[in-house]
């Protein structure tokens, strides 16, 4: 009889560590599901990080591009407002000017 419970005992006990595989085995299953999972979202994440950083390098040369363009406008502005007897330009004309009437008063003479 004692043989008989102690078979008995190693039968259930062996039940018992075979059920405890089976569900090892379904949790590892269902862990490498979850990695696999995580992986994807983890590329999808990359990608959209990658995505953000190259649309806000753009965004930031635009945004410089129209800095410098504000600022030749403010300049462009600035230098018509002021009196046209003061930029460079006027007294370059009146230099010409000068030295064309120059020359003609000596070709009347």
């Amino acid at each position: 009889l004692e043989s008989g419970d102690k078979l008995a005992r190693l039968s259930l006990e062996i039940e018992g560590e075979s059920e405890g595989r089976v569900e090892m085995e379904r949790k590892v299953k269902d862990m490498r599901t979850d990695i696999q999972r995580l992986q994807a979202e983890n590329a999808t994440e990359w990608a959209r990080r990658e995505r953000l950083e190259t649309e806000k390098s753009t965004l930031e040369r635009e945004n410089k591009n129209l800095k410098l363009h504000v600022q030749e406008l403010e300049e462009t502005i600035a230098r018509r407002n002021t009196n046209p007897t003061q930029t460079p330009e006027y007294k370059t004309l009146q230099t010409d000017v000068y030295e064309r009437n120059k020359e003609l008063e000596m070709l009347r003479t």
